[in-house]
């Protein structure tokens, strides 16, 4: 797996002039948006929205969950989504966290195995399992490590290689997280402490003050009266 990573890096270097301008930003959605109490169980989707003008076909998507704390706890793989493909999957995946990592494996100029994502358009890549925290606090789930120093070998940090397909031909383009081309990929989970729920005595001790101080306003009317 690393050694295939390294020839898609020196690719990558080797056609960076091509790469400037495009964005993408990745959305997560989860299926429980809260408020959360504590040790929710969950699935999020990641989407990638183009925030350009042209479609794009992607063969090589990389995320990496490395700053998610280890606190939200998150399934051991990704699971990736290519029903997208015209013509059916033709990607070697590597879900496993902390980098989920897929590429197209035919080696061959061929479109319709690519993923497509359409110009200003939205696209399911995959999805991840989590659960929330029990204690209350906020934990951030991260897909991209942006912060993540450039690396020529493309270990870690997430990134997109694709085609982008202006009238008649295409263009080679990567978008990195950790140059800016590829942003969002943060979600936030506040786990707030439960409301306490009144005990069986708490609710028995509230019914006799109820009565008590009903008793005491109907001997206080009836003294009124009388006076």
């Amino acid at each position: 797996m690393w050694c295939l990573r390294m020839i898609i890096g020196i690719v990558g270097l080797t056609s960076l002039g091509a790469t400037a301008g495009g964005q993408v930003v990745v959305e997560l959605v989860p299926d429980n948006p809260g408020p959360y109490t504590g040790s929710e169980s969950l699935t999020v989707d990641v989407w990638l929205h183009s925030q350009i003008d042209d479609d794009a076909l992607l063969t090589v998507i990389q995320l990496d969950f490395t700053n998610t704390p280890p606190e939200l706890s998150l399934d051991d793989s990704f699971t990736f989504d290519f029903s997208a493909i015209p013509e059916g999957d033709g990607f070697a995946s590597f879900p496993e966290l902390p980098v989920p990592f897929a590429f197209e494996s035919r080696g061959c100029w061929c479109p319709s195995f690519w993923l497509p994502l359409p110009a200003q358009g939205l696209q399911h890549i995959g999805s991840i399992g989590a659960v929330v925290p029990s204690e209350p606090g906020v934990y951030c789930l991260d897909a991209l490590n942006a912060d993540e120093p450039d690396s020529a070998l493309c270990l870690r940090g997430a990134l997109i290689h694709s085609n982008v397909r202006p009238p008649d031909y295409l263009i080679y383009k990567e978008w990195r997280a950790s140059n800016g081309d590829l942003t969002g990929g943060i979600l936030d989970f506040v786990v707030s402490p439960p409301i306490p729920a009144l005990s069986d005595v708490g609710l028995t001790v509230m019914m006799c003050l109820l009565v008590i101080l009903g008793c005491w306003s109907i001997l206080r009317r009836r003294v009124r009266g009388y006076t």
